[in-house]
């Protein structure tokens, strides 16, 4: 055995105070994850509302002032355009003036298949799978912001 004597093992006190610290914790933490999954099942209840035919998809009624208020454009879309821009594109240089011009046609209100229409000539085919994914992103932010943020148009008869 002739290693080094080993301490006895000492309970540590801790005090009202700190013991109180403490048990705090699981609380918020419980409470933490109930605030997370309800926003997480909230979010999924917005994408179920986004429609996944073509045609309601593109003529879904936008919440174009709510989405202004609130800054989403330049807040959410113009990062998420640029990203996908990279991936479509490679450099992030060449794709300042795509992401200009999609924001600009988001600001201006522009229908979905004249956006995609005009990136056609830049990202053929995938003009087209950019602008649903973007427009799906529209709508879910629209929706997010409340009624007002936007509705699909009442069907024809």
């Amino acid at each position: 055995d002739g290693g080094k004597a080993r301490r006895p093992l000492v309970p540590i006190d801790y005090t009202e105070e700190e013991e109180a610290a403490v048990a705090d914790v699981p609380l918020y933490a419980r409470e933490r994850e109930r605030e997370r999954v309800t926003a997480l099942n909230a979010a999924r209840q917005l994408v179920a509302r986004i429609p996944t035919d073509e045609g309601e998809l593109f003529a879904f009624e936008i919440g174009w002032a709510q989405l202004e208020q609130a800054g989403v454009i330049e807040a959410k879309l113009r990062p998420w355009v640029g990203k996908k821009m990279i991936e479509y594109l490679g450099d992030e240089e060449d794709t300042s003036d795509m992401v200009d011009f999609v924001v600009q046609a988001l600001h201006g209100h522009s229908p979905a298949t004249e956006i995609s229409e005009q990136l056609s000539m830049v990202l053929d085919d995938d003009a087209h799978v950019f602008t649903v994914k973007l427009w799906r992103m529209l709508i879910f932010e629209s929706l997010s912001l409340g009624p007002a943020g936007g509705e699909a148009p009442p069907a024809s008869s």
